[in-house]
């Protein structure tokens, strides 16, 4: 795109602070990426300062701005500045709602500027407490000597494949299958996560690192099939792993099947699902990754 991407420290900066690397590398990402697709000349600029409300990250770029009666609805979900742009631009919407609520998790706030054909600056602050001397000494002796050759980044791990539990994400509005679904995975080895619907099963996908992710199709605000999308289009955009999911609905017909793996779903399930399917479904997914993971060390 002939877009410059540049970055600044700006001011004295601390050696090294405690707080969430995984969320904060997940919003630079998110508002980074941002900037890049709405921007098709000039630059994208990246800033992080030390204020006395925490440590402030600023992405600024020379793209194509949005207007100021937008700037409050574009961090609620699903909305873009303008219609047009999804078709533009692609996406759905979500990422600037998934920035702001990550963000809030860390005690921080977000905020833009921008105005049309002139650009936009997101910046956050988050509260972020300064190294012991200690643990800074620790984080500088622990780290590694700079590689001769790129190091493949760290979405492209494979799951858990060494008896470690698997990592599972079920997303389910209805309490009553939540604790079915507890039930039947009691005595498996993995640990469960619940999101109660789309956006909070993204935000946790955002933030988690999961081996399988159980699906509801049928669900308040985005549906299981619009979920899975948006989860295929992050992992393409930012290069990580691909993760299994299983579609979890009541309906059957074939056209329903084809419909979930059309989303990008591995596999369909129908409601009222029985423990055996589920936890052969589960062994499936497990036996998957064991057969990646040689094929990816041979």
């Amino acid at each position: 795109k002939d877009v410059e991407l540049r970055w600044q420290l700006v001011g004295k900066l601390p050696d090294a602070v405690v707080g969430d690397r995984r969320r904060l590398a997940q919003v630079l990402t998110n508002l980074i990426g941002n900037a890049i697709k709405f921007t098709t000349a000039g630059r994208v600029a990246v800033e992080v300062s030390q204020t006395s409300a925490g440590t402030r990250f600023e992405v600024n770029d020379t793209g194509i701005g949005i207007g100021a009666d937008q700037h409050q609805r574009i961090f609620q979900p699903f909305i873009q500045a303008d219609g047009s742009m999804t078709r533009q631009y692609g996406g759905t919407g979500l990422g600037l709602s998934i920035a702001s609520g990550l963000v809030k998790q860390m005690g921080g706030v977000i905020t833009v500027r921008s105005e049309l054909g002139t650009g936009s600056t997101f910046a956050f602050c988050v509260p972020l407490a300064l190294a012991s001397a200690e643990q800074a000494a620790a984080l500088r002796a622990a780290a590694p000597t700079p590689p001769s050759a790129p190091e493949q980044p760290q979405t492209e791990t494979t799951p858990s494949t060494d008896g470690a539990p698997m990592r599972i994400l079920l997303t389910e509005d209805n309490d009553v299958n939540v604790l079915l679904v507890e039930a039947m995975l009691k005595d498996a080895r993995c640990t469960l996560d619940v999101a109660a619907n789309g956006e909070t099963a993204l935000a946790k996908f955002y933030a988690g690192d999961y081996d399988l992710i159980l699906m509801d199709i049928q669900m308040p605000g985005i549906d299981g099939h619009q979920t899975t999308r948006e989860i295929r289009r992050i992992e393409a955009a930012e290069g990580r792993r691909p993760v299994t999911v299983i579609a979890l609905t009541a309906h059957a017909f074939e056209r329903d099947v084809q419909r979930s793996l059309e989303a990008g779903c591995n596999a369909h399930l129908t409601k009222p699902v029985s423990r055996d399917a589920l936890l052969a479904a589960i062994q499936t997914c497990r036996e998957a990754a064991v057969e990646q993971a040689g094929l990816a060390r041979a």
